[in-house]
């Protein structure tokens, strides 16, 4: 057995776990029972779970103390541990799946029997005995079991004492997505908002023309779970829902859901009914440093405006004897993000191949790098003067 060999090496990683030569336990500390450290103990069906520690350095002052940080998720399966110095890796062996630690530290002593050749590599080995953590993210202990070195001309032996106490990781947060909703529906009253069944939208629910957040026309979105969500429009107050919709939310994307169309339909007088529907919108936040961005959307339902043209000019322009910006523009339909240079704009809907105006925006100033959306609505009920939505995205 070459154990002089293996203990030069030790040393000269600088790892400091011994005394060069004999080890000798700290003052107080028994040193554990001689047991045989065997390549089982090593095997992929008895490490059911691995997780590899990030660095290894000897704490200052000590030649029996090691610190290192550690951090990362416990997962099923091997690992092939990290490279610390040399030849030496660490590998840390959990009993079960699941936890998540941030850090820990590691103190003890070990003699310089208990070294067995692996692989060809020098591995440190400690098993984890998980101790007063109750589940994934709770803090709590865990106590290294044992430490062993294994090396290419030693074998069996003393392992030593080692503990270990870790700080558990909080648990990962749910990745998360964006939204908003807007009321778009002219006949229909307040509505209150359902996502998996629970309702996110305040008392009393929110009325034709507003959002929920009610900060959205600044921005603002809720922070929902991503993935897939089952959303409900359903009266203030009531468990009639006219409105269902299963949505895929892809994780730090934004999303507009626009209730529109009318409550009932048959009100058109034999014309194309609108029944309320969900318009569901991924929005932009990517801004052009140069430019503002504007996306139109056409939610008035309202049957003679089932085509619009758009015009957007500087203030004050006549429209008289220019082309629309969109022609023929269909309802639930949107232009997509348009980028206009910085400054101030006049948008003007007018009905079909005339130049009838039925919105007008009035001066807007459009600054760079924001990005709006900007729904057409029907009038408010009792009026004729349609009107818009302005939303901001970033």
């Amino acid at each position: 057995m070459k154990i002089t060999r293996l203990t030069a090496v030790v040393c000269t990683l600088s790892l400091a776990l011994m005394a060069c030569g004999t080890s000798t336990p700290q003052a107080g500390t028994q040193p554990a029972p001689a047991q045989a450290a065997t390549a089982a103990q090593m095997s992929d069906a008895q490490a059911q779970t691995m997780l590899g520690a990030e660095s290894l350095r000897p704490s200052s002052g000590a030649v029996t103390n090691v610190t290192y940080a550690f951090k990362g998720t416990v997962t099923q399966g091997p690992s092939t541990g990290t490279v610390l110095a040399g030849d030496l890796k660490l590998k840390v062996r959990a009993l079960r799946s699941g936890l998540s630690f941030l850090e820990g530290t590691l103190a003890g002593t070990v003699g310089v029997r208990g070294l067995l050749f692996k692989d060809g590599s020098s591995i440190l080995v400690f098993d984890v005995e998980p101790q007063g953590i109750i589940g994934r993210g709770k803090p709590g202990e865990a106590r290294m079991l044992s430490g062993v070195f294994f090396g290419p001309d030693i074998g069996g032996g003393d392992r030593g004492t080692w503990t270990a106490t870790l700080q558990a990781a909080p648990p990962a947060e749910a990745p998360k997505s964006g939204a908003r909703a807007l009321h778009a529906s002219s006949d229909t009253p307040a509505v209150d908002l359902l996502i998996d069944g629970a309702k996110v939208s305040p008392a009393g629910g929110f009325a034709f023309r507003t959002t929920f957040p009610n900060n959205a026309a600044g921005g603002g979105y809720a922070q929902l779970p991503s993935g897939k969500r089952q959303v409900k429009v359903c009266a203030a107050g009531t468990t009639v829902c006219p409105v269902a919709a299963a949505l895929n939310l892809a994780a730090g994307t934004r999303y507009t859901v626009a209730v529109i169309g009318t409550l009932s339909p048959d009100d058109d007088h034999g014309k194309t009914p609108r029944p309320l529907t969900p318009l569901v919108l991924q929005d932009s936040a990517a801004s052009k440093p140069d430019k503002a961005q504007v996306r139109l959307v056409h939610a008035a339902a309202t049957p003679a405006a089932n085509l619009v043209d758009v015009y957007v000019t500087a203030p004050g322009a006549d429209i008289g004897k220019i082309s629309p910006a969109i022609a023929d523009f269909q309802y639930s339909k949107d232009s997509g993000y348009l980028p206009l240079p910085p400054g101030d704009y006049q948008v003007r809907i007018t009905l079909p191949h005339t130049k009838t105006v039925v919105i007008d925006s009035g001066k807007l100033s459009l600054m760079a790098g924001k990005v709006f959306t900007a729904f057409a609505v029907d009038p408010l009920p009792g009026t004729q003067a349609f009107g818009a939505v302005l939303l901001q995205d970033n």
